[in-house]
């Protein structure tokens, strides 16, 4: 199910941040990239940066430094999404909780308690990480950069949605039926 299968995104994220040098940019499958952002993200100097608003971690985009304390970050994530994935086998609840974004959520939250978690954390705006149904579009700064349209939409059975997603899909690309 998707929700087994986004804890396994650290596992593969930590093996390219071993393999590759320079800063990486993580972007979801589903995402359309209006603009390029590497002009806004070099801007950061942080271990790892993504999208956090409202109390929710966004890992659909995600800047990750070529840094030892990304490379921190992205052990512990990994760490903790494998026992989640073993601990909870055929318990994962088919919601936002059980999925990797709340385990990156919950180490940067205890990092931010700590004098020195081995890392620095960044917030990206949401124009990096914007959904496309646009619910706090008035309260983006700038263009929108990276825009997430929602693939798990697609085996929810809400028809609304799944609608607004697919009509969206054809704005972005008309040659697309």
């Amino acid at each position: 199910d998707w929700v087994r299968t986004t804890l396994l995104k650290p596992q593969w994220m930590l093996k390219a941040r071993h393999e590759l040098t320079g800063p990486l940019l993580y972007i979801d499958v589903d995402a359309y990239v209006h603009k390029n952002p590497w002009p806004y993200l070099s801007q950061y100097a942080g271990d790892i940066a993504a999208v956090y608003d409202y109390g929710i971690l966004n890992s659909a985009t995600i800047l990750i430094n070529d840094t030892s304390g990304a490379r921190d970050i992205l052990l512990r994530w990994h760490t903790l999404a494998k026992s989640r994935l073993i601990e909870r086998a055929g318990t994962l609840e088919q919601t936002g909780e059980d999925s990797d974004q709340t385990v990156l959520r919950d180490i940067v939250d205890e990092a931010l308690q700590v004098d020195n978690p081995g890392f620095s954390f960044q917030r990206l705006p949401m124009n990096m990480a914007y959904i496309f149904d646009g619910k706090h579009r008035h309260e983006l700064v700038g263009p929108v950069y990276i825009e997430q349209l929602q693939a798990s939409r697609e085996s929810t059975g809400h028809e609304k949605r799944l609608a607004r997603r697919r009509q969206r899909l054809q704005e972005l690309d008309p040659s697309d039926p």
